[in-house]
């Protein structure tokens, strides 16, 4: 229900970034940390090398803290196809802004634009928090889920 009402508000890349949560357990740092080159559009796979942290209130990309936690994650159609049309949203997203793409190795996935710098940039790793707490604010016929939640989804719609 939550993607669903995400995707007729017309928030789409919210809708790709919480469907990709739900559909692939990945944590909020990894999610933020994803570029192009870590998608196989062919093959389906997703892999999992980097996580973005704050240790000291500056956002970087790191590896993960343990082996397991790099990973290959197979991507179903659906997704696969939203993440195509998001790349296309993406591209006249920096159009609009007059910034220039990267190559596939160094384009994220998921950015934001700062205003001050005329950049594009990480998100704060709270912002998704920030972003699910308002939404469920906002309709609150939805049952509350959190973060970490949508990891314990994805467990479930394996099982």
């Amino acid at each position: 229900m939550l993607l669903q009402l995400l995707y007729e508000e017309r928030s789409f890349k919210y809708y790709i970034m919480f469907r990709l949560l739900a559909f692939t357990g990945l944590r909020k740092g990894e999610l933020l940390a994803l570029h192009w080159s870590d998608i196989d559009f062919e093959n389906k796979p997703l892999r999992l090398r980097k996580t973005l942290a704050d240790p000291r209130g500056e956002i970087i990309l790191q590896t993960p803290k343990s082996l397991a936690s790099r990973r290959i994650i197979s991507l179903d159609d659906t997704t696969l196809s939203s993440l195509t049309r998001w790349r296309g949203n993406q591209i006249e997203e920096y159009a609009e802004s007059e910034v220039e793409l990267e190559d596939d190795q160094k384009q994220l996935i998921f950015s934001r634009f700062y205003n001050r710098t005329k950049q594009f940039g990480f998100f704060r790793l709270a912002h998704l928090n920030d972003k699910l707490y308002y939404f469920l604010k906002h309709h609150p016929d939805l049952p509350s889920i959190t973060m970490h939640r949508l990891r314990h989804t994805h467990a479930s719609l394996l099982f």
